[in-house]
């Protein structure tokens, strides 16, 4: 994230551009999820920045409860998890238009990101 370098997740611009300069001529919805270092050269050409968010230890719950990837297994990773989430959850708070609290049913997380979307709500037929 800050800082970026050879080793951080980064998205390649030129793909970012393509796929936002295709959402914006198609007037559909578009959810791009992940956090990088160079994000915010982009937060420009989104509706909403968006952090799901939930306490460290549902994290580590979530992380260890996964089936088919071990990537978060061992104590040093898990300490690495924490550390991030103490460095770059601050970061990412104070930039987002919006954080959901994800400690809920995935259903409300879920509608609460359709609510974000005024053509869906006019297609499901709320009024708001």
């Amino acid at each position: 994230m800050p800082g970026g370098g050879d080793l951080a997740p980064a998205w390649r611009e030129d793909r970012i551009e393509a796929l936002l300069s295709d959402h914006e001529r198609s007037g559909e919805p578009l959810f791009i999820a992940g956090a990088v270092w160079n994000q915010s050269r982009f937060y420009h050409r989104f509706d909403h920045v968006v952090l799901l968010s939930a306490p460290t230890a549902i994290v580590l719950q979530r992380l260890a409860s996964r089936t088919g990837d071990r990537s978060v297994q061992s104590p040093a990773e898990r300490l690495q998890v924490i550390a991030d989430l103490t460095e770059f959850e601050p970061v990412l708070r104070e930039t987002a238009t919006l954080e959901i609290d994800t400690t809920v049913p995935v259903e409300t997380v879920v509608e609460d990101l359709l609510a974000l979307v005024p053509t869906h709500r006019r297609r499901r037929g709320d009024p708001r």
